[in-house]
């Protein structure tokens, strides 16, 4: 399955490089069954796609600033028009079009929508 799949690139990826990757949160997309998005401690998020049965990093966002502490996707059959939702630890949150390389969208909260 994906979530297995995608458990083991995250482990290689952490013993493969130079520098720590502390995942602290990781989603499927759904509706997409070869997809998944990481977000990290450094407020990097990842997308990966697997072609093939080999992984491939669709898109990186590196708009946040603070760590991730949740991603959510929209539904849909298509990466192309997807987008992914991603909270981070200083209350913002951001809404990515995976067909994009930025935000599409960034809403400041006030603490109540990032409980």
């Amino acid at each position: 399955s994906v979530d297995f799949l995608a458990n083991n690139l995250v482990l290689e990826c952490r013993m493969k490089c130079d520098t720590a990757v502390y995942v602290t949160v990781m989603r499927t997309c759904r509706g997409v069954a070869d997809a998944f998005a990481y977000g990290q401690r450094s407020g990097v998020v990842t997308v990966v796609t697997f072609e093939e049965g080999q992984p491939h990093i669709h898109r990186t966002f590196k708009g946040n600033g603070y760590a991730i502490l949740d991603l959510d996707w929209s539904t849909s059959e298509d990466l192309r028009s997807a987008f992914l939702l991603s909270v981070a630890s200083d209350q913002v949150v951001r809404v990515w079009s995976t067909d994009a390389e930025q935000e599409s969208c960034v809403l400041e909260c006030d603490g109540a929508c990032c409980a």
